[in-house]
């Protein structure tokens, strides 16, 4: 008896000890806290490493960098025309200029380009109106309708005809794209148009505003535009829908064409929308 009470007293002391040993248990605040700074010390570590190791790019390279792609690109009517200088096959025969050339002048309706290429010295084949009539051009399909007049000159710039050189052509089907002196073109067909060259051939009203500074400058050297331009200016100064304007604007028109005609002098041509 006196032996199992000293057993059991023995066993209760090693229990007593033994939970007298063992850690207190944690605060739930204090250890959220300790696990939290543990947490964000190594990521604030790896975050020096990393910019130590690959350090930012100076601000100002940025600013050059932005400044050097936001200038604007440079566009088709930037750019000076290249005048074609040979013509193109056509079953004809026609002097015409180069398809792709013809797409770019009628699609931006250059005044100033349309004088370079009713120049003297130009190879292109002119053509008449042997009457007054209503056209479109073809080749666009915003193309609005135009006027032609009696005796109107115009370049042949493009001979539908039915086919090329070698080819068979559709008889009573030719029709031709034509240019005009205001720098739009026209579709017409063959039996309206001839070659012959009339007494008094006459040109598309020229828009004196669409002209550039060295292109008028160049033209009012000569004496007989400037005072055609002085009237212009005068009698449409009022009103413009009046017909002494119209007349005095159609007169300056008919002097500038043969001026043109004769070889006068002009500035180089670049293709602008004015």
């Amino acid at each position: 008896m006196q032996n199992l009470s000293s057993a059991v007293r023995s066993g209760f002391c090693l229990a007593l000890l033994a939970a007298c040993s063992a850690s207190p248990p944690r605060d739930p605040a204090q250890a959220s806290s300790t696990d939290s700074e543990a947490s964000e010390t190594p990521a604030e570590s790896a975050g020096d490493d990393a910019s130590e190791a690959t350090p930012l790019a100076p601000a100002s390279a940025s600013v050059e960098s932005d400044d050097r792609d936001s200038s604007p690109p440079r566009t088709e009517a930037d750019e000076a025309l290249e005048m074609p200088a040979s013509c193109s096959a056509t079953s004809s025969g026609l002097c015409t200029p180069p398809e792709a050339f013809v797409r770019t002048a009628c699609k931006r309706s250059s005044v100033e380009l349309a004088l370079a290429m009713f120049k003297k010295s130009t190879p292109w084949t002119r053509a008449y109106l042997r009457l007054r009539t209503e056209a479109w051009y073809t080749g666009s399909r915003l193309a609005a309708p135009v006027q032609l007049e009696l005796d109107e000159e115009v370049l042949i710039v493009a001979d539908r005809g039915g086919g090329r050189a070698g080819q068979a052509q559709i008889v009573g089907a030719s029709s031709y794209d034509v240019y005009r002196w205001d720098g739009k073109c026209a579709s017409v067909m063959a039996d309206e148009v001839t070659l012959r060259r009339p007494s008094m051939p006459r040109a598309a009203p020229i828009p004196w505003r669409r002209l550039g500074d060295d292109t008028r400058a160049m033209l009012l050297k000569n004496s007989d535009i400037k005072l055609r331009q002085t009237l212009a200016r005068e009698r449409c100064s009022e009103d413009s829908s009046a017909l002494r304007c119209t007349e005095a604007t159609d007169a300056l028109t008919q002097q500038i064409a043969g001026y043109v005609r004769r070889g006068g002098k002009l500035a180089d041509p670049k293709l602008v929308l004015r």
